[in-house]
């Protein structure tokens, strides 16, 4: 199994935003960058740089359900 790593974390309400245009822009421009939607009413949308926020270099060990296919 692939275990991709990521440098920042994109976590969106659903609901607020064309998740699916999100999902392609980010891909095509900003592979870097994973979006993870929330389910609504939960926390507010944050980007979070692993490195900056955690002194981590990048965010690793899980694997997404899109990524498990």
């Amino acid at each position: 199994m692939k275990v991709n790593s990521y440098k920042k974390l994109l976590l969106v309400e659903d609901g607020s935003v064309d998740a699916e245009k999100l999902k392609r822009d980010l891909k095509k421009h900003n592979p870097e960058i994973k979006m993870i939607i929330y389910r609504q009413g939960a926390a507010v949308p944050q980007l979070i740089s692993m490195e900056e926020d955690h002194g981590m270099v990048e965010a690793i060990g899980f694997v997404t359900e899109e990524e498990e296919e």
